[in-house]
């Protein structure tokens, strides 16, 4: 049996990245290992030997041995996975998944979803699914190793950490929860059988054009939606957890739109604001529409205590409304560039469960900024969104980048406006 916590409320503390890894009894000492590390991995479990599987998992996932082919070798068998969902979890939900090998582009499958109620991370998990099966065709004995390239932790962590215990406990959480979309994770299990499979993350909408990073945006561009939460376990940051949760926008049949192309809507927003949350603070923001300079909008915020990220809200809410202005039925696709990660994920991950829990985070507080959240929302609406982040201040030339200046530099002159 693992043993669990003696004392009431008592937990383990696992740390898979840190100064130094391991499972502790106490958060204080767990903390003095995550401190200061941006890319720490750590959980808290119930019992001891949960904690040190996370840990054991973890290094398994993230060891590359060195007999791993070469993924770029021609003969090694490739794939990057991808799943979206527009209107994520709701009724009518377009969901769609794609899997897009690169060394035999004859068998890379791009389909639509269709079920009552898609979410993105069905689609993720269909996604996966299409790989192994595609491999266990063409090499059934598993001779053959599989790189699985995914922007999707959930995949990722499912396969990695959190199948086995699910199995072992009966398909049923730490919480006794049980496991959602039990259906395909067990196909996947099944799949995968005996053929060593090497599961790997590769960050979305990065906008590189390394090979990961362009195989990567070729799948995204198989489904509909860029939403999704992550999985069934425990949770992270303000997007109320990992699961089922989604987002609005950001997908579509097909590969997506060439943002360059005269015939995109594309609005580069930003949000600018000096002494930020203080009262008297100067803020404002810009939508600057690349195809339709006339409809560039750069306006001051005057509110009695403005905050950036306000002003990062009201400049993709600007955008949307001259979106739906100049094309009310939603015919073209929408691009919008953002260097705020707060407006990127609030849309693609977190609102759907916000939505969902009564406009709470997971921790039970009030989420901010409901008023331009709920306007957002209903913006976007059945429009077809792609919301893509870009670095701020970077100083490049590309063309990203200088649009993003114009951008920015529109809305601190808007802010500092009489």
């Amino acid at each position: 049996m693992p043993k669990k916590s003696t004392k009431k409320g008592e937990s383990w503390y696992a740390v898979a990245k840190g100064h130094k890894t391991g499972v502790f009894q106490t958060w204080n000492e767990a903390k003095q290992q995550v401190e200061g590390m941006r890319s720490a991995k750590f959980k808290k479990f119930p019992t001891q030997e949960e904690a040190q599987a996370f840990v054991n998992q973890h290094a398994a996932a993230t060891q590359t041995q060195p007999s791993d082919p070469d993924p770029k070798d021609p003969n090694t068998l490739v794939a990057f996975c991808d799943g979206s969902a527009l209107q994520n979890g709701q009724r009518g939900c377009q969901a769609g998944y794609a899997c897009i090998f690169p060394h035999h582009t004859e068998w890379n499958v791009a389909t639509k979803l269709v079920e009552d109620r898609a979410t993105n991370n069905r689609a993720e998990y269909l996604a996966g699914l299409e790989a192994l099966k595609r491999a266990n065709i063409e090499d059934p004995d598993g001779n053959r190793v599989l790189y699985i390239f995914s922007d999707s932790m959930l995949l990722i962590r499912s396969m990695t950490e959190w199948v086995a215990t699910w199995q072992k406990n009966g398909w049923k959480k730490s919480d006794g929860a049980a496991v959602m979309n039990r259906d395909l994770l067990e196909l996947l299990v099944k799949e995968t059988d005996s053929r060593r499979v090497l599961w790997r993350h590769v960050k979305a909408h990065t906008g590189k054009q390394d090979w990961k990073s362009n195989y990567g945006d070729y799948g995204n561009g198989g489904g509909y939606g860029n939403g999704g939460g992550y999985g069934d376990g425990g949770g992270y940051g303000d997007g109320g957890g990992y699961g089922n949760g989604g987002g609005y926008g950001g997908g579509g049949a097909g590969l997506p739109p060439n943002p360059r192309d005269t015939n995109t809507l594309v609005a580069f927003c930003d949000g600018n604001a000096l002494q930020n949350g203080q009262r008297q603070c100067q803020t404002g923001h810009t939508s600057i529409i690349l195809q339709h300079t006339e409809w560039n909008v750069a306006a001051k915020l005057v509110e009695d205590r403005a905050t950036n990220n306000r002003a990062e809200y009201l400049a993709g809410l600007e955008a949307l409304k001259r979106a739906n202005i100049e094309d009310p039925d939603g015919n073209r696709v929408l691009y919008i560039f953002s260097d705020s990660m707060l407006l990127i994920r609030s849309m693609t991950e977190w609102v759907a469960t916000w939505q969902k829990n009564g406009w709470k985070k997971s921790d039970g507080a009030a989420v901010m900024n409901r008023d331009l959240l709920e306007l957002l929302v209903k913006e976007t609406d059945s429009r077809r969104v792609l919301w893509r982040h870009v670095k701020a201040h970077t100083g490049k030339q590309d063309w990203k980048s200088k649009w993003n200046d114009v951008a920015d530099n529109a809305a601190r002159d808007a802010a500092m406006s009489c």
